[in-house]
C-alpha cells in the first residue's frame, strides 16, 4: 500500500474547502442576474372618437439564481402610464405617466380630461386634463362623469358623492358605492343591504 502524501492531502483538503466555500457564497448572494420588463395592459374604455384607452404596468424584475439554491426574484421598478391606441392595438402613444397602483382610466364625455383612482396613501380620484396638466384631487373611489364635464360623482366609504371638478358644491348623495352618471340627471348606483346587492337610483 502506498503512503499518503501530506502535502498532497493538504492541497486536497484546502481545495474542496475552497469549494465549499465558493458554493456557500453563490447560494447565499446569487452568482447571476437577469433583468427582464413586464407589460400589462389593464382597464381599457373607449375614448370619445372611438379608440381604445388603458392603463400600461410596465414592471422591471431582477432574477438572481445560483447552483444551491432556487430563483429569487426581486421587483426592481414599477411604472404606469396612461395611454391610447387604435381599436386594432396599432399606433399606441403613451399620453403621461400616473401613480404606480392606479385604476380605472375614464375620458371625460368630450375627451378634453380623464379621471382615475389612485390607490397611494388612500384612495382617491384624480381628474386631469387630457394633456396632463391641471391635476386635481379628491378623496374618492370610482368616479363618473356628468354628461356636461361640469362634475363628477364617486363612491367612498359607502357613500354616493357629488362635486363640481373644481371641487366645490360636494355634498352627499346616498348610501352605496359604483356609482354610474346617466344622460341628464341620474345616477345608478349599488347598494349593500344585508348581504344583497341591490341597485338604486339617484337624482342630481
Amino acid at each position: 500500500m502506498n503512503k499518503i502524501n501530506k502535502s498532497n492531502l493538504k492541497y486536497w483538503i484546502r481545495f474542496g474547502m475552497f469549494g465549499i466555500l465558493v458554493l456557500v457564497m453563490f447560494s447565499c448572494f446569487g452568482c447571476f442576474c437577469d433583468r427582464s420588463t413586464s407589460v400589462l395592459y389593464r382597464f381599457p374604455s373607449w375614448t370619445p372618437d372611438g379608440r381604445v384607452m388603458c392603463l400600461l404596468e410596465e414592471t422591471v424584475m431582477e432574477k438572481n439564481y445560483s447552483p444551491m439554491v432556487a430563483a429569487r426574484y426581486n421587483v426592481i421598478e414599477q411604472r404606469s402610464y396612461i395611454v391610447v391606441m387604435n381599436d386594432d392595438g396599432t399606433n399606441e402613444r403613451k399620453l403621461f405617466e400616473i401613480e404606480s397602483g392606479s385604476i380605472m382610466p375614464l375620458y371625460s364625455p368630450s375627451g378634453k380630461m380623464i379621471s382615475y383612482d389612485r390607490h397611494i396613501n388612500g384612495q382617491g380620484t384624480v381628474i386631469i386634463n387630457a394633456d396632463g396638466s391641471n391635476k386635481r384631487e379628491y378623496p374618492g373611489g370610482i368616479t363618473d362623469w356628468s354628461p356636461d364635464e361640469k362634475m363628477v360623482v364617486y363612491g367612498a366609504g359607502g357613500k354616493i358623492w357629488a362635486t363640481n371638478i373644481d371641487g366645490s358644491n360636494h355634498r352627499k348623495l346616498a348610501e352605496g358605492s359604483e356609482p354610474a352618471w346617466y344622460y341628464g340627471e341620474k345616477i345608478v348606483f349599488e347598494w349593500n343591504k344585508e348581504g344583497k346587492g341591490l341597485f338604486y337610483l339617484a337624482l342630481i
